[in-house]
């Protein structure tokens, strides 16, 4: 179906990560290991991410309900969330 074609950064910006649209514009991260990863640090060498901003994106990337729908993802095979892929 289309929705299983969507490229990887509008399925995280509908997993509500808190980024600024220019970034999801220009995001290059392709696997949902990559988004866990980083760091508060890594996250605001993106322009215009703060501390506080930062931290709210840590808070979702990390929270159950969001890791919940993460592995349902990869159970319905999108590409970027299969357990495999990472």
């Amino acid at each position: 179906t289309l929705a299983r074609q969507q490229p990887f950064a509008r399925w995280v910006k509908a997993l509500g990560v808190p980024l600024p649209e220019r970034h999801f514009r220009a995001f290059a991260d392709t696997h949902w290991e990559q988004v866990t990863q980083r760091t508060q640090a890594d996250w605001q060498r993106f322009a215009g991410i703060g501390p506080g901003r930062a931290k709210e994106i840590l808070r979702v990337v990390h929270s159950p309900e969001v890791n919940h729908l993460v592995g349902w993802l990869g159970e319905e095979g999108i590409a970027g969330f299969i357990q495999s892929s990472f």
